[in-house]
């Protein structure tokens, strides 16, 4: 990231807050968004997302997560970040810091608590509040569903031309290897 670039959602940022910023830096791990870890000049932690809109992509992605992490934490679900601004006209999220590690090697403790966080969501399903919540753009409730997107990502990838060699890679890869490794299923 540049500089410039840096400066600016710092500046976003600290009009946010209404606070100075002692340490920001970027993750490098999204895609479609860009998340900055923030210590503040007291201290505190919080992570800040900058959600990715096109102009032909109607949904909201802020107003939907931040919508959803609100009505989990007044659920008493605490293991997810806590909400605590939304800048809708830039796009960004304002999410309490929590502190973790990178889960290496998955273990059983690790699966029973997703578990019991699915089951949570399972049963919040019930209350009046959840029918504001959007779904996710890639949420399935069923194979049908989740074979409708596979289908519909390779369709978009197979439609793409062959731009540059990269494409025609990926062209080779899928007509040679991928579908014919599906079709033996």
């Amino acid at each position: 990231m540049t500089e410039n670039k840096l400066c600016d959602i710092e500046a976003s940022l600290c009009r946010m807050l209404g606070s100075g910023i002692k340490n920001i830096y970027q993750f490098k791990h999204g895609k479609n968004n860009k998340v900055y870890y923030l210590e503040l000049e007291d201290g505190s932690e919080y992570v800040a997302k900058q959600y990715f809109h096109h102009s032909l992509d109607k949904r909201d992605r802020l107003h939907a997560e931040f919508l959803s992490l609100e009505f989990l934490h007044d659920n008493g679900i605490k293991n997810v970040p806590k909400p605590i601004m939304a800048d809708y006209e830039n796009n960004i999220g304002i999410y309490e810091y929590i502190h973790g590690e990178h889960i290496a090697d998955v273990k059983e403790e690790d699966i029973n608590e997703a578990c019991n966080f699915l089951v949570k969501l399972y049963e919040l399903r019930e209350k009046k509040e959840s029918e504001k919540i959007q779904r996710a753009s890639a949420s399935c409730f069923s194979i049908a569903e989740i074979t409708g997107i596979i289908d519909n990502r390779l369709n978009k990838l197979l439609g793409t031309g062959e731009i540059n060699e990269n494409y025609r890679k990926l062209h080779d890869y899928l007509n040679l290897e991928f579908l014919s490794n599906i079709m033996k299923f």
